[in-house]
């Protein structure tokens, strides 16, 4: 669905991505790890248009997309989360929501159904009325989702949707995640709590010094060597 080819990004003299290419499946959950400072969230703002890279190619479907705007690739169906949340604080859950369905829609009603679904999607239907700045993390990240999800993604990058939450916080998340892939989004998950990636990840891939170290199945990829040794510190068991 989202196709990155030789993808390669310098700022001054640091090399930060280097011939990186990525593949993401139709209805699969692709998950981005590597080591701080391997390029995982340059890669991710290419892959969301807030990075235009040096070198490269980046096609949603078919379609060359790397010199198109976030808001560009939005209306073709890319919608993202932010690792620090940015919610609108003066405004409703629901009025937070809606910001997302105004991408789809210029029309009131509609915009207001859309945010509406989607808050019953995360959990937070009974909130719509609340102040966004009363909410906590664990409800900031859900409303942050809700509002993608109102702009009607067919793909959705994730990033660190998990950080910051406690045990029940991340175990409902990644219930919720799940649940969206299975409603049919595509979804790239960029995170560094292994249990929650190896819980919702089909496929992995593996960034280090700004270059693919592997890609593939969990399984496989979490006992790689150079994937143990870059990053990881000893083999992790992808099926516990």
């Amino acid at each position: 669905m989202i196709e990155a080819r030789d993808i390669s990004k310098r700022y001054g003299g640091l090399a930060v991505l280097s011939d990186v290419a990525l593949s993401v499946k139709a209805g699969g959950i692709l998950g981005l790890i590597g080591p701080n400072g391997a390029g995982k969230s340059t890669l991710f703002n290419v892959l969301t248009g807030f990075v235009r890279p040096d070198a490269g190619r980046v096609s949603f479907d078919g379609r060359d997309i790397t010199r198109l705007s976030p808001e560009s690739r939005n209306r073709l169906g890319i919608a993202r989360t932010f690792q620090i949340v940015k919610p609108f604080l003066r405004l409703t859950v629901l009025e937070n929501a809606m910001v997302g369905g105004f991408s789809r829609t210029s029309h009131v009603a509609e915009a207001r159904q859309r945010a509406r679904e989607a808050l019953a999607l995360v959990g937070l239907q009974g909130r719509q009325a609340d102040p966004a700045h009363t909410l906590t993390l664990g409800d900031l990240k859900r409303l942050e989702l809700a509002r993608c999800v109102a702009t009607g993604p067919r793909v959705l990058l994730l990033d660190e949707v998990m950080g910051g939450l406690n045990l029940t916080e991340m175990e409902q998340m990644v219930r919720l995640v799940g649940g969206l892939r299975d409603r049919g989004m595509t979804i790239v998950v960029v995170e560094h709590i292994m249990d929650a990636i190896t819980a919702l990840a089909d496929d992995l891939v593996v960034l280090a010094q700004g270059r693919v170290l592997a890609h593939g199945k969990p399984a496989e990829v979490l006992r790689d060597p150079r994937v143990v040794d870059a990053y990881l510190g000893e083999p992790l068991d992808a099926a516990a």
